[in-house]
């Protein structure tokens, strides 16, 4: 049932996920290529933008338990 539900997860959630991950290829390509001084702002962005949603899913889980 796990299993299954995971399978589900990811095939619900593979075409925003895969778009996701090219565009920050790309911000980073082009970050690199016109502005080198801007990768390390949006190394930050990424990261804070990584812990606010595991925060945001860590709350969610918790507040159906």
């Amino acid at each position: 049932m796990l299993i299954e539900a995971l399978k589900d997860f990811a095939f619900e959630n593979l075409v925003p996920v895969v778009v996701a991950g090219f565009l920050l290829v790309a911000m980073f390509i082009a970050a690199s290529m016109w502005f080198p001084a801007a990768i390390p702002h949006l190394l930050k962005a990424v990261i804070g933008g990584f812990v606010f949603a595991v925060g945001i899913i860590y709350v969610s889980k918790c507040s159906f338990d």
